[in-house]
Order: C-alpha cells, then sequence, then structure tokens
C-alpha cells in the first residue's frame, strides 16, 4: 500500500511538474538577507553529499570544466527558506573548489551550465520573488573561470512565467536559451555580453517545452520533448525557425523523453521513461526507455530498459564511450540506477543504487581517465558518485 501511494505521488509531481524541482515556501526574509554555506561531506553509504545544495533537474545541470573539474548548478537553500540561483564547482572526488551565489537578490534556481572557449562558465534558470513560483523570470549570468561573476540579466520581463532549461553555443559565438514562456516553447539568442539578439515564442495548442537542446554536427538544433503520450523531437534552424518534427509513442505506452545525443557514427540516441497500461488504461509498471534514430529521426530501433512493477522509471541522462558502448543514467522512486550497454543497446552490467536519503539522479558526465560523475538530489542537498563503467 505504501509503495502504490508512493508511486502515485511520485507519478503526479514528476509530470505535472514537467519534471522541475519543487521548492519550499519562502519565508518572510529578503533573499540578500539569506547566507546560504556549502559544505561537503561522506555519508555513511560513502556517498559525497554537497550539504544544502540542491542540484537542477536538467541533465546538463553538472559538467566538465576544461581543467579537468566539475561544475555543478542548482540551488541553494538554508533551512526552510526557499531556493536561491548557486554555481558549485568541484574537483572529481567531489572537494568544493568554490561556491557562488547568483542573483543574490532574488530566490531562483538554475537548471543548466555550459563553458565556453575562453573558460567562462554560462549559467541559465529562473528567478522569482517571494510571491511564488508563477512570477519565474528567465535568467543567464556569466561568469569567469575562478568564480567571479562578469554580469547577470534577467530577459523578457512579463506577467507570464518564463524560465531557462537549456543552452548551448553556436558556431558564431552567439548563445542560444531554450525554455518555457507559460506553456509554450522559448528561444534566447545574445551574444557573449549578453545583448540580446533574439526572443521567440514557438506557440503551441498543447503545453510545450524542451528537456534537452543540442547542436547537431550538421548545425542544425535538436529539440527533445514530449507531446501528451509521446516522445517527441524537433527540428530547427539556428534562427529557430522550425524544420521538422518526430512523433514516437505505441499504444497503451506512455512516454518520456528526457535526452538525446548525437552518436560518434552519426546517429541519435534519446532516454526517458515508458509507462504501461492495460486496455483499461491501468498502469502495470514501467521501464527506461531508449530510442535509436538517424540524424532525421528515421528509428532503427527502440528498448526498454530495467522494466518493473510501478511506471516512475525514468531514463535522464547518457553518454557514450569511445568504443561505442552506452551509459545510461536514471531513476525510480525507490532508487537511481546505471546502465552499461553495448553500442546495440543490449545490456552489459546494470547497478542500482538504494540508499534510502539518496532520491533522484540527475546527471552522468565522463572524464578523461574514463571514469564518471553521477549527481543527483539528496535528502539534504545533491549526492556526487565517482564510478567506473560498472557503477563501482
Amino acid at each position: 500500500m505504501k509503495k502504490t501511494l508512493f508511486s502515485t505521488l511520485f507519478f503526479l509531481l514528476f509530470f505535472s511538474c514537467n519534471n522541475e524541482d519543487i521548492e519550499t515556501i519562502p519565508v518572510n526574509q529578503p533573499p540578500s538577507e539569506i547566507e546560504i554555506n556549502i559544505v561537503s561531506n561522506i555519508d555513511e553509504n560513502n556517498y559525497i553529499v554537497l550539504e544544502n545544495f540542491y542540484i537542477g533537474s536538467n541533465h546538463k545541470s553538472t559538467i566538465v570544466t576544461s581543467d579537468g573539474n566539475v561544475v555543478h548548478v542548482g540551488g541553494g537553500r538554508s533551512g526552510f527558506s526557499s531556493e536561491k540561483m548557486m554555481l558549485v564547482k568541484t574537483n572529481t572526488n567531489g572537494e568544493i573548489l568554490y561556491f557562488k551565489e547568483l542573483f543574490q537578490e532574488w530566490y531562483g534556481k538554475a537548471l543548466a551550465a555550459l563553458e565556453d572557449s575562453e573558460q567562462n562558465i554560462y549559467v541559465v534558470g529562473y528567478t522569482h520573488t517571494q510571491s511564488g513560483l508563477e512570477d519565474r523570470e528567465l535568467a543567464i549570468a556569466k561568469l569567469d573561470a575562478n568564480g567571479n561573476i562578469l554580469w547577470e540579466n534577467i530577459y523578457q520581463p512579463s506577467e507570464e512565467s518564463v524560465s531557462g532549461s537549456n543552452i548551448l553555443i553556436l558556431p558564431n559565438n552567439e548563445i542560444l536559451i531554450s525554455g518555457s514562456h507559460s506553456e509554450n516553447l522559448m528561444f534566447l539568442k545574445i551574444n557573449p555580453a549578453g545583448e540580446e539578439i533574439l526572443f521567440s515564442i514557438k506557440e503551441s495548442s498543447k503545453p510545450s517545452s524542451a528537456r534537452g537542446m543540442i547542436l547537431l554536427e550538421d548545425g542544425r538544433i535538436l529539440l527533445t520533448g514530449s507531446s501528451e503520450e509521446e516522445v517527441k523531437l524537433s527540428w530547427y534552424d539556428t534562427e529557430t525557425n522550425f524544420l521538422q518534427e518526430k512523433i514516437y509513442g505505441r499504444s497503451r505506452i506512455v512516454s518520456r523523453s528526457s535526452s538525446t545525443i548525437q552518436l560518434s557514427d552519426g546517429n541519435l540516441l534519446l532516454t526517458g521513461s515508458s509507462t504501461f497500461l492495460t486496455s483499461n488504461n491501468f498502469v502495470t509498471g514501467g521501464a527506461v526507455l531508449l530510442i535509436k534514430t538517424d540524424v532525421n529521426g528515421e528509428s532503427i530501433w527502440s528498448k526498454n530498459l530495467g522494466e518493473a512493477n510501478h511506471f516512475d522509471v525514468v531514463g535522464q541522462s547518457l553518454r557514450e564511450n569511445e568504443d561505442g558502448s552506452i551509459l545510461i543514467y536514471g531513476f525510480s522512486w525507490y532508487d537511481h540506477m546505471l546502465f552499461y550497454l553495448d553500442p546495440e543497446g543490449n545490456e552489459i552490467n546494470s547497478k542500482y543504487y538504494e540508499d534510502d536519503n539518496s532520491r533522484r539522479g540527475s546527471n552522468i558526465v565522463k572524464l578523461e581517465n574514463g571514469r564518471n560523475i553521477l549527481t543527483g538530489s539528496y535528502q539534504t542537498g545533491t549526492f556526487f558518485l565517482n564510478v567506473d563503467n560498472n557503477g563501482n
């Protein structure tokens, strides 16, 4: 009974909130007066924990920087305060090098980060006032390699809720951000100084947002999202003009997508979740979804991994190894897990982490030595694991 109730609550929170983190109710204290201290501890299961720092839900909320260290973005919290936009830089052992509060006059959260060729870090997310999350504003900050803030900007303030969830650098060094404007897809293009070049809203009759965004080798932009109960990939040019879309789904399966990468062979690999239904729409189970397509979205194969008798099983982040093998990092209500697959998606190994304090896996990033950093939500902050391809 308890397991069923937890699954139902997870399903409602996960899909109704579009996978974004739920914040606490703000206290009656100005954000600028809230002091947040991020510390690194090791728990009884040898998890490294970044206390008081809550990782962003986007799979690009942890990145490896060119100096070999690791940047994490999300929200910092002190006690029962609402979160404030935060960046934390660690080494590969989880030791904190520095942390930085962004937009100190506002509450907010960072969802994704990116490093440019000059080792500057761009951070994208949203800010909001003490009144709550309905007044989100798109917020972007730029920092140098030492964590000094070069600029902070809030874009397109309006009565609609706006937030940024993805960021990439175009070949001409312009920066493209995607996110949500109310229930529509939003694009913003800026130059390295933070000056706005383009702002575009793609209105839709259905709620639309992007869980992932990548620049393809042919110069097109690929967005990963969902359309009602199906997975959707959408292609745009660098001026954000719509080119095409592909929708993937099967009868009696509710599918959601999380992220997509372009493989070394030029094809695409997408991960997300599958929820299995009976003919009467009763949930019978769930699994991590994996779909491989060519660069234009024509399906090559699809698989379900880690099938369970509950529906809250999600593939969140994925990486390709040098030999073409694949790593899929995901989570459910009960654990988080790492799948190690051959290039055709056949399982080599799977590792399930059942620590009671870890709640959700968010990122897997590759290190130069072939090992991997896993990060995700922890009861008191963010967990950090340095593991091999088998999860050890």
